[in-house]
C-alpha cells in the first residue's frame, strides 16, 4: 500500500488526503511513516488541522520537526493562509493503521458526534524516587554523563541522539543517574510513560510472557513508553531470547521517537555473550563512561550524604572520610551510616549542635581504614598495578632510572605499600631491590607533600589534569579489587 493510500484510508476528504501526501513528500515518505506511525493522527475540520498524539512527549517532539512543513502544505492546499495547526494529547489517539488521516466524522475520537470516547491510559510511573538528579553530585568524572542525561530529555532539535549508554565500574553512580533521569522525565513530561527497571526485571517479565503466551502484550507494553531505562544490561549475557526482545524494543522505541537509557559495567564493545546486533545498537547511541569520582567530588558526595542524615561535617571531616574510603561511593555511604550510628546511638556521642568532632569521624573510619581489617596485600602486587597504571616496567622502578614517570611510579609504590601493608620502610626498600631504605622514605615523603599541596600528575601528559591524591586512590581501589 502506498503512503497516500495508507494515510487516506477511512476518510472521504480529498483535501485531507492531499495534505497528508504533500507532507510526506515534503519531509520524506520514509521519515513520515517512521515518526507518525502509531504515534499521531491527523484531522482536518472547520477549525483547522488537528494532530492528535498519544503523549506530551510526542506532541513536543513531532511539533518541533513537522509543525512548520505541515502548516505550509495545509495552507497551500486549502488556500487559507491563516489555517491553524493544533497539537492535542489523547491517549486514545494511536491509529490502527499507519498515520491515518481522518475527518472528525470518521474519527474514533471524542471529536466525532455520537462516538464513545476511547479509554484513557494512566501514565506509568518510574517508581519511588530513591535517587534524583538533584542529589546527583556532578564532578569531572561524571560531568559528560550528567549533561548527556539532560540532553536526552531535551525536546528541541539540538538533541542529536535518542539512546544513552552509560558504563563504569560498580558504585560510581550509574543507577543513581538512571533513576534520576526517569524521575525527571516523569516530572517534566506530566503524562509521559516512563519505566526504569533492571535487566533482571526485564528478563523475568519476558520469561513470564513467554510462559503465559502473552509476548505480544509484553512487546506492546514496552513499545508504548516515552522513556525506558534499563540498568545492569551486562547481566543479559547468554540470554539470547531476552537480548532479541530488547533489541526489538530498542528499535521500536527509536522508530517512534522515544528515548532509551542503558547502564552497564562495561563499554558495549567489551560485553561478553551479548549479540553483535545489540552491541551495535548500543554503540549507535551516546556512549559515555562514568569514572571513579575524584577527591573533590568524593568530599561533595560525603557532605551530601551527611546532610541527608542531618549531620554537619567540617571540610576536614568530609576529606577524612573521602580519603579513608578509597572504594566505591557505596563505601562512602557506609562510612556515613556508621558515623550517623555513632552520633545517635552511643551515649557519649548524643546529637548536639555543630559539626561532628573529628574524634568521632576517625572512630567511624576505624573498621575501614585499618590495614589489619583489609585482605593481605603484597608489595609485588602493588608494584604490578602501579606499573600497569602508569605504563612503566618493574625493572625501571627497581633500577636507577630518573625519568619523571618512573620516579612518580616509584613514589606511588612506596606510599601505597605503607598505606595498605604492614611493611616497614626497610622491608619495602628490600622488596624493591634497594639497599638503603632512606630512598624509600624520601620518595614517600615527596609524594605526600605534593598530595598535601593538592598537586596534579604533571608527569603523565595524557592525565595531567588528574590530582595525585585521586591517582593514588584509583590505584588503591584497583589493588583491593584484585
Amino acid at each position: 500500500m502506498s503512503i497516500t493510500e495508507a494515510v487516506s484510508e477511512g476518510t472521504e476528504s480529498r483535501t485531507c488526503k492531499r495534505i497528508a501526501s504533500l507532507l510526506a513528500e515534503r519531509v520524506g515518505r520514509t521519515r513520515f511513516e517512521r515518526y507518525f506511525r502509531d504515534n499521531a493522527r491527523l484531522e482536518l475540520g472547520p477549525e483547522g488541522v488537528t494532530v492528535r498524539v498519544t503523549s506530551p512527549f510526542y506532541a513536543s517532539w513531532l511539533s518541533s520537526r513537522f509543525a512548520q512543513p505541515l502548516a505550509e502544505v495545509a495552507r497551500a492546499e486549502t488556500g487559507r493562509m491563516d489555517l491553524p495547526v493544533r497539537w492535542r494529547v489523547d491517549r486514545g489517539a494511536a491509529p490502527a493503521a499507519p498515520a491515518r488521516v481522518t475527518s472528525p466524522a470518521t474519527s474514533g475520537d471524542r471529536a466525532g458526534p455520537g462516538v464513545a470516547p476511547a479509554p484513557r491510559r494512566k501514565p506509568s510511573k518510574p517508581g519511588p524516587a530513591r535517587h534524583t538528579l538533584e542529589t546527583f553530585i556532578v564532578g569531572e568524572s561524571n560531568r559528560l554523563a550528567h549533561r548527556s542525561a539532560l540532553t536526552l530529555l531535551d525536546t528541541s532539535e539540538e538533541r542529536s541522539f535518542s539512546a544513552l549508554v552509560v558504563h563504569g565500574e560498580c558504585g560510581v553512580g550509574k543507577t543513581h543517574l538512571l533513576q534520576g533521569l526517569a524521575h525527571r522525565a516523569a516530572q517534566q513530561w506530566s503524562q509521559a510513560r516512563v519505566r526504569c527497571i533492571t535487566a533482571d526485571e526485564f528478563t523475568s517479565e519476558y520469561v513470564i510472557a513467554v510462559r503465559q503466551n502473552t509476548v505480544e502484550k509484553f512487546k506492546a507494553r514496552c513499545r508504548k513508553l516515552d522513556l525506558l531505562c534499563i540498568d545492569d544490561v551486562h547481566l543479559l549475557a547468554g540470554r539470547t531470547s531476552t537480548q532479541s526482545a530488547l533489541l526489538q524494543t530498542f528499535d521500536a522505541l527509536e522508530m517512534a521517537g522515544a528515548r532509551i537509557a542503558i547502564a552497564s559495567d562495561e563499554h558495549p564493545s567489551n560485553l561478553k555473550d551479548i549479540s553483535e546486533r545489540l552491541i551495535s545498537r548500543c554503540n549507535a547511541g551516546m556512549v559515555v563512561e562514568i569514572g571513579a569520582p575524584d577527591g573533590e567530588t568524593r568530599c561533595s558526595i560525603v557532605q551530601s550524604l551527611a546532610r541527608r542524615r542531618g549531620l554537619e561535617l567540617t571540610s576536614s571531616g568530609a576529606a577524612a572520610i573521602a580519603e579513608g574510603c578509597p572504594g566505591s561511593v557505596r563505601e562512602l555511604a557506609g562510612a556515613v551510616v556508621r558515623l550517623d550510628a555513632l552520633v545517635r546511638l552511643l551515649p557519649d556521642q548524643s546529637p548536639r549542635p555543630g559539626p561532628v568532632p573529628m574524634t568521632v569521624v576517625r572512630k567511624a573510619l576505624e573498621p575501614t581504614s585499618s590495614p589489619a581489617s583489609r585482605r593481605p596485600v603484597r608489595v609485588e602486587q602493588i608494584l604490578h598495578d602501579v606499573c600497569a597504571e602508569l605504563g612503566v616496567e618493574p625493572s625501571e622502578i627497581r633500577g636507577k632510572s630518573r625519568h619523571k614517570r618512573v620516579v612518580l611510579a616509584r613514589s606511588l609504590v612506596v606510599s601505597i605499600a605503607r598505606r595498605l601493608t604492614t611493611r616497614s620502610f626497610p622491608e619495602i626498600a628490600a622488596d624493591l631491590g634497594r639497599r638503603n631504605h632512606s630512598t624509600a622514605i624520601t620518595a614517600c615523603r615527596r609524594l605526600e607533600g605534593r598530595i598535601e599541596r593538592d598537586e596534579r600528575a604533571e608527569e603523565l601528559e595524557e592525565r595531567s589534569h588528574l590530582r595525585l591524591r585521586d591517582l593514588r586512590a584509583q590505584i588503591e581501589r584497583q589493588i583491593q579489587r584484585s
